[in-house]
């Protein structure tokens, strides 16, 4: 049965390739095996630093400057869903949000007005000098999403490697191909 569905998948999916084009991340399609995608960004003179089962991590030049880029894949066919751009790492609220607001405006004159969020969640709130420790309790929100007719961006300030600024590219054909196969696998014990 499990064949049965995978292949059944892989099926569709694989039919949807061809009706649909990719997103695509530095003129690359968000598509394909993650050696391959990686061969791909290396030829652009990015440096392998990892490699895990389902990411792999490589340095760069993006948008102007040296960033950390990781590339992850489904959990069953391995297929590139997903890229995400680390823009700056800080522990200082200013330096974060200067970059956030700076990025914000150049997707915006690329891809449109987004949709998304810009708060505080109480008891915090911007300018009480506790910006970071908000973002550390996940109690800050700053979150935009760029639509795309292939997939979606999104720009956003995250807690994670405490305080960074990320732009995450996702495919919207492998996107939901990762989703299909992340519940495959959580009914599979069932």
């Amino acid at each position: 049965m499990k064949r049965f569905f995978l292949l059944m998948l892989c099926c569709i999916f694989s039919f949807s390739v061809y009706a649909q084009e990719h997103q695509t991340f530095m003129g690359i399609p968000i598509d394909g095996s993650l050696t391959s995608f990686a061969s791909q960004l290396e030829a652009k003179g990015f440096e392998k630093l990892s490699v895990g089962d389902s990411s792999v991590t490589l340095e760069g030049q993006f948008s102007g400057s040296k960033r950390v880029v990781i590339v992850y894949c489904t959990p069953i066919t391995k297929i590139v869903y997903q890229v995400a751009v680390v823009l700056k790492e800080s522990t200082s609220w200013s330096s974060l949000k200067s970059t956030y607001r700076d990025f914000k405006s150049i997707l915006i004159t690329k891809y449109g007005q987004p949709t998304g969020k810009e708060e505080f969640i109480t008891p915090y709130y911007e300018g009480d000098g506790y910006e970071m420790t908000a973002l550390r309790n996940e109690k800050c929100n700053y979150t935009q999403i760029f639509y795309t007719e292939n997939g979606n961006i999104m720009l956003w300030i995250s807690s994670v490697l405490d305080g960074s600024v990320l732009i995450n590219y996702y495919d919207k054909l492998n996107d939901a191909l990762c989703d299909a196969e992340e519940s495959s696998l959580k009914y599979n014990d069932l």
